[in-house]
């Protein structure tokens, strides 16, 4: 699905740029590389309990490093088919998401994001097939978007 780190640049196209920083109080998940700096890279076939496609709690802890969801300030995505794999309820599960990172994914529409990314404030969405901008309004702190 992504990874816990992710960078930014001013195209926002770098991938290699420096990590995005999380606040204190990430907990080290063991074997996947989170902390510290570095990031945790997991894919759909890590999560081999999807149940009906859905992105949970448990997955976004993974992910994020946080068992406090609402810690997390960033997240990172990729390889999302959101006709398949929903998004739209990560506002709900990351109050206050601040960065949000989908890369090579379809995601059509912003409206495919949610409406509850009410902290968002900087998303990058490079390779993500989106053509309808509708929705953006729904980002009512969007600072910074890159496509």
């Amino acid at each position: 699905i992504g990874d816990a780190g992710g960078g930014s640049s001013s195209d926002g196209d770098d991938e290699s740029a420096e990590p995005l920083e999380q606040p204190a109080g990430r907990r080290q998940s063991p074997g996947r590389g989170a902390g510290g700096g570095g990031s945790a890279v997991l894919t759909l076939e890590d999560f081999d309990e999807l149940v009906e496609n859905t992105i949970t709690a448990t997955h976004l802890q993974q992910l994020t490093g946080f068992d406090d969801l609402s810690l997390a300030q960033q997240l990172s995505l990729s390889n999302i088919d959101t006709s398949t794999t929903p998004i739209d309820h990560l506002g709900s599960l990351l109050p206050n998401l601040q960065k949000l990172r989908v890369s090579a994914s379809s995601i059509p529409s912003f409206r495919d994001i949610g409406t509850r990314l009410s902290n968002l404030r900087v998303l990058w969405m490079s390779r993500c097939n989106v053509s309808d901008l509708s929705g953006i309004f729904g980002l009512p702190l969007l600072e910074g978007l890159y496509l």
